[in-house]
Order: structure tokens, then sequence, then C-alpha cells
């Protein structure tokens, strides 16, 4: 029922059918994120992924590599100066 109501919302706003695709696509990946796992590596102040279902679900629907969206989050660049 409120999925419903939302997508009439969205209908009224003048957004088109892929535009509607594209926000649920993203609230999946976001809810889909929530669910990612990390652990501690050994011996280092840096995490890993522990499994990668949650990520590969998120990534997909970000249309994005499920590797370089855990690179990205465990392996950040950081720039100084």
């Amino acid at each position: 029922e409120e999925l419903m109501a939302t997508d009439n919302a969205f209908d009224v706003l003048g957004f088109t059918s892929e535009e509607k695709t594209a926000v649920y696509k993203l609230t999946g990946a976001i809810m889909h994120y929530g669910n990612m796992k990390f652990k501690q590596k050994q011996r280092e102040e840096q995490a890993e992924a522990d499994g990668t279902e949650a990520a590969d679900k998120s990534a997909y629907l970000m249309g994005l590599n499920s590797a370089d969206l855990i690179k990205g989050l465990c392996h950040p660049r950081v720039k100084v100066g």
C-alpha cells in the first residue's frame, strides 16, 4: 500500500518510468549496502570484506563491479598536501 502511494507520488511529480526504476534500484542497493560485513585483517588496522554476497547485489544494482566497490571501501586513497 505504501509502495503504491510512493509510486503514485512519483507519477504526480513527473518521474519517468526509467527514473522511478533508477530510484528503486538505488534504494535496493543502499539496503544491501547495509548488510555488508567486514572483518579486521590480522595484524593490520584495516578491514576486509567478510563475504561478498551483499556487495555483489549492491554493486549490481548500482551498475558497478563488486571488486571495485569493496576495494573502494576497504582501501581508500587519501591525498595529503
